[in-house]
């Protein structure tokens, strides 16, 4: 959208519309507008790579703006010292100096804390808060305004702000005078008026008195953080030449959130750091020509937005207004009935509050029209839907990169990379053609792009010819300058600094920063939830994006292994989420570091990801939503931007279903079958009765004897409810170490030990597109648990399924009679068998000869974008993958497993001596001993779960780091597929 906006909010602002549901109440209003009431301006970018101090205040740049991070290791690596304040402990707060793990939504009482320390001894930059603050304006005690010349009788300064001189003992205009009095807490002073005496006090009184009630003991009882951390980092602040700050969507997230900004803002205020390097810095911008402006729209028409009579210094003042206002508008016609909706790129039912009410108001429209890449459930509601070009497919103009001046400096013309597909256009295209039909030609260009963007530039001399010839970007200088506050004041109302805002207070809001703690649900909500940005996607985006959901196959939910034990949550549980507005399901994740009274929450999932078999909940066995956003309380709202307590909301948690089991589990071999000469089918049942969990086509269960442990594909079907057994089919090598004790001596009746369902390789019960399974040999037996489950021909299944099945000689054949059932009663399911050496039929299917070939798959499959499973050898995998490719599949429509088994590191590990390893985000520490084994087979025995996928050749599904190194990496290798890998095995453990 960023290529777009400055044309789409030209054709908003010129149709005249005073609604956008814009949501910057959720985004970046707090950090570019509500910091204009302390400093008047947005929060300036921070100089991270000159800090001396480095401040990320609910920030997680390692997981959304990855050139921030970049530039605050180089910071790190410099020297500087790294501050990070999160519920979570974020790989920042890892290696950060000091981690205050703030409760969600009580960031206010932090910041007023660490100020009142950093006043009360002293720590603050006394000439800043002199010079550039408001802090000495004397502020009346009857009406809460600032005292003024024409108060005092001041004819020749009416309307100057007043300060006291203590030398002369009367107020005097600002800037006549500089002294310190401000600091003195002497309560209000009687000031001579034109009406008589006049009370008044500081600026500076009133917000020391406002932080005052804030020592180290009461702070760490609102917030969590401990005590001595308050003036430690007091001490730091003060110390510091140069502190930069980011505070954004973690500080944004609540029903208090100006106040929290405030607070942040006038922490800052008592440091010397404001636009100077090292600081937060005012980067210069290049003078391209402005394309819109909230006042493109009539006055008269801009005071009828939505919620402005509510919020009158927030958002609706430009426009923007919240979904819950839409909703009224559209559903009760408050204040007025709203009718129509256009919208571009957005998801407003699952990124905006209380889903229901916003299906409802989408259902009354009498005309919506959507322009988006994909489909989302917003768009289902609308009448006509554009398709919309993908960036990549447009060019796209970029004037100044905001991290740092140097890249401000850059101007850039990104050119198509990809050619467009059907009809799709890009949102300016739609917004000029749409323009030029609703008499708009002359603010448009005549419809002319190249033209507006020419305009856009002309102020610089540049072309977009020019820029196209540069596909590297023009540098243009712009003059650097610091502290340019010192020549052209701040631009608030009173020039400076506003400890106190007279603006707020005229408004009817705190004039100084006020603590306001998050809304109590009661003890039947015990733990305070928020949301956090996984890195995997953004926000309601991608889930249906194989590579991405491959990583992040579930909803995850962190919870500290205390809170889940009291409620017989294990990790991996699907969990119940609920709060007073509803409740959602979402996976379990057991995390030691976070705090033991709240919950952290992916959020933003709606989406399926078909060529993974993997709905919208993911692996969850049971229905239901999963919508984080759905059961946030649509009405708590910050009084002055209407922002939400989506990271501050009360919950209570409890188990819905086991994710299967930790560590290894009792099962009894039910019943055993030769289904060839060297393949065995085993029936495994739970020793106690109990039913075992579901799990998706393609998963696979680790069995542990004597001579090993090994996965297999599970054959029975999949997300069968009541059962209380596994099948599995394993084919004897000869000279392996588990398969011949399986086929030749596992016997009915013998109990082993299995581990619970995993793998990511499964194959979609339903899907828009045809698939194609590839199997060689006992790679059969993934296809087998797929086909036992299949729906019904158009019940959502493939509308074609084509299984190619490579096998050496007859006898090797397995599944053959449920194979030729499968194909005869559903007409969409084709075999095609393929020997070493055919002859004849075998069953109802003629045999073709010898390997894979590439017209073993019809080019119509491929045109129809059809998806490939494989599960074969190494070698078999590598030659269908290489073919497909060239015939123009996507790699990211290609998926296979392989046979492996693990690797054997080092076989003598009797020499090794024991060592403790911890698994950080458990907080469990266990003792390895050489009779355990692998880490992996050490944390599995007792209960831990780790994502793995190497016994089942998926070995880039390790997902797991080593915090410190402990052992000597002796064993280097490659990847099954032949690409170098940044994974290891521990060495000299076996696999």
């Amino acid at each position: 959208m960023s290529d777009n906006y400055d044309w789409i909010w030209r054709f908003i602002r010129t149709f005249g519309s005073p609604n956008a549901i814009f949501s910057t109440e959720l985004c970046n209003w707090h950090k570019d507008y509500a910091h204009a009431f302390t400093f008047g301006c947005p929060t300036p970018t921070a100089d991270y790579r000159n800090a001396d101090v480095v401040i990320l205040w609910g920030h997680n740049p390692s997981n959304v703006w990855l050139a921030q991070a970049e530039a605050i290791s180089a910071a790190q690596a410099r020297g500087a010292r790294i501050v990070v304040i999160d519920p979570r402990q974020t790989a920042t707060a890892r290696t950060a100096d000091l981690w205050l793990q703030v409760k969600p939504g009580t960031d206010a009482a932090l910041a007023m804390g660490v100020s009142r320390e950093m006043i009360a001894r002293g720590l603050f930059n006394h000439d800043f808060v002199r010079d550039y603050s408001n802090a000495a304006l004397l502020v009346r005690e009857d009406n809460g305004l600032f005292l003024r010349g024409c108060d005092v009788g001041n004819a020749e300064k009416p309307g100057a702000y007043m300060v006291w001189n203590a030398d002369e003992g009367r107020a005097v205009p600002l800037g006549t005078h500089s002294d310190e009095t401000f600091l003195e807490r002497s309560g209000p002073r009687a000031i001579a008026g034109v009406d008589g005496t006049i009370a008044c006090r500081t600026a500076f009184d009133h917000f020391a008195e406002a932080v005052e009630p804030y020592d180290p003991e009461t702070v760490e009882r609102i917030c969590g953080v401990r005590r001595e951390q308050i003036p430690a980092l007091a001490e730091m602040l003060g110390a510091a030449g140069a502190i930069a700050y980011h505070a954004w969507t973690g500080v944004a997230h609540h029903r208090n959130a100006t106040q929290i900004e405030r607070s942040i803002a006038t922490l800052y205020a008592l440091t010397d750091s404001f636009d100077k390097p090292g600081g937060n810095v005012r980067h210069p911008a290049h003078p391209v020509s402005k394309m819109h402006d909230v006042s493109m729209i009539p006055e008269e028409t801009r005071k009828k937005a939505l919620g402005l009579d509510r919020r009158p210094l927030g958002p609706p003042t430009e426009g923007w207004i919240t979904g819950t206002d839409f909703c009224d508008a559209v559903l009760d016609e408050q204040p007025y009935a709203v009718r129509a909706l256009f919208s571009f790129g957005s998801n407003l039912l699952v990124s905006q509050p209380h889903g229901g009410r916003g299906r409802q108001a989408l259902e009354a429209l009498d005309f919506h029209v959507h322009c988006n890449m994909f489909m989302n459930p917003t768009a289902e509601y609308a009448d006509i839907i554009l398709p919309v070009s993908v960036p990549w497919e447009n060019e796209g103009l970029r004037v100044g990169f905001e991290i740092s001046h140097e890249a401000q400096e850059m101007i850039q013309l990104r050119r198509p990379m990809i050619p467009r597909l059907g009809e799709c256009r890009s949102d300016t295209e739609i917004v000029f053609a749409l323009a030029l039909r609703l008499g708009m030609e002359e603010a448009f260009f005549g419809g002319d792009i190249e033209a507006g963007n020419n305009h856009i530039l002309s102020p610089l001399g540049l072309t977009m010819e020019d820029l196209r010839g540069k596909p590297g970007g023009v540098r243009m200088p712009l003059p650097r300058a610091y502290q340019k506050y010192q020549k052209t004041g701040f631009m608030t109302e009173t020039g400076r600094v506003e400890f106190y805002s007279e603006k707020l207070h005229r408004h009817g809001y705190p004039a100084v920063p006020q603590f306001v703690p998050p809304v109590d649900a009661g003890d039947d909500y015990p733990i305070m939830m928020f949301s956090v940005n996984n890195g995997y996607f953004c926000h309601s985006q991608q889930r249906g994006i194989a590579s991405l959901r491959t990583r992040r196959p579930d909803p995850l939910a962190a919870l500290h292994p205390d809170t889940a034990a009291r409620q017989g949550i294990a990790d991996g549980d699907w969990i119940k989420v609920t709060t007073k507005r509803g409740h959602f399901q979402i996976k379990a994740q057991l995390d030691a570091t976070i705090a033991r009274d709240t919950l952290a929450s992916d959020y933003g999932w709606w989406e399926p990801a078909n060529d993974l078999g993997l709905g919208a909940v993911g692996t969850s066995p049971l229905p239901g939503a999963t919508s984080y956003n759905e059961v946030i309380p649509d009405r708590e709202r910050d009084p002055v931007s209407g922002g939400l307590p989506l990271r501050s909301t009360r919950c209570r948690v409890e188990k819905l279903a086991s994710a299967g089991w930790q560590g290894l589990r009792p099962f009894r071999v039910r019943d055993k079958q030769l289904v060839t000469p060297e393949i065995a089918s085993i029936e495994l049942a739970t020793v106690d009765g109990a039913h075992v969990p579901p799990f998706l086509a393609g998963q696979s269960i680790t069995i542990a004897l004597p001579e090993g442990q090994r996965s297999y594909s599970l054959t029975s079907p999949p997300l069968h409810n009541g059962s209380d057994s596994f099948t599995i089919a394993v084919r004897r090598i000869d000279d392996g170490a588990v398969s011949p004790a399986i086929v030749d001596t596992l016997a009915i009746g013998d109990v082993v030990e299995l581990g619970a369902p995993t793998g990511r390789f499964v194959i979609p019960q339903r899907n828009e597109f045809p698939v194609v399974m590839i199997a060689g040999g006992i790679g059969i037996t993934p296809f087998i648990s797929y086909l036992r489950s299949l729906p019904g021909e158009g019940e959502g299944a493939p509308p074609r399924i084509l299984l190619l099945y490579y096998c050496r000689e007859r006898e090797n054949v397995a599944f053959l009679d449920e194979l030729d059932e499968y194909s005869m009663h559903n007409p969409h399911v084709e075999l095609r068998l393929f020997l070493r050496n055919p002859s004849g039929r075998c069953g109802r299917h003629p045999i073709g000869q010898g390997r894979y070939a590439s017209d073993h798959v019809d080019q119509a499959l491929i045109d129809a974008r059809a998806r490939f499973y494989i599960c074969a050898s190494e070698g078999m995998i590598e030659g269908v993958t290489q073919d497909l490719k060239t015939r123009g599949v996507p790699a990211f429509e290609i998926f296979s497993e392989r046979f492996v088994s693990p690797m054997d590191v080092a076989a003598d590990v009797s020499n090794l001596s024991p060592r403790e390893v911890t698994f950080a985000r458990s907080g469990r520490k266990l003792t390895w001993k050489p009779q355990e084994g692998s880490l992996l087979q050490m944390a599995e025995a007792s209960g831990i779960s780790l994502p793995s996928g190497c016994r089942v050749g998926q070995c880039e599904s390790c997902a797991t780091g080593s915090v410190a190194k402990i052992v000597k990496l002796e064993h280097a290798w490659r990847r099954l597929d032949g690409r170098n890998d940044d994974g290891f095995q521990v060495a000299p453990f076996p696999g």
